[in-house]
C-alpha cells in the first residue's frame, strides 16, 4: 500500500489483507494506527492492523498490506 490507501483504509475502516511472511496471507478488520518513527535520521512507517478477533494487534510495513478485492 502506499501512503495514501493506507491514510483511506485507516478513515474508513475497512477489512485489508496483511502478507505474513511466515503465515500466508491474514484478514484483518481494519487499519487501526500508522505509526512514524525515526530511524537513525530517516522516517519510517509502520501500520497496525487489528485481527478479526478485535484480541490483538500486527504492525507491519505498509508494502505487506493490500485491500480486499471485490468479488
Amino acid at each position: 500500500m502506499t501512503g495514501e490507501d493506507l491514510k483511506e483504509a485507516l478513515l474508513s475502516g475497512i477489512p485489508v489483507i496483511y502478507n505474513d511472511i511466515v503465515n500466508g496471507d491474514i484478514e484483518c478488520k481494519c487499519v487501526c494506527a500508522i505509526v512514524y518513527t525515526n530511524n537513525n535520521g530517516k522516517i519510517r512507517c509502520s501500520a497496525e492492523l487489528l485481527d478479526n478477533n478485535l484480541k490483538g494487534h500486527y504492525s507491519c510495513s505498509p508494502e505487506r498490506i493490500r485491500f480486499i478485492e471485490e468479488k
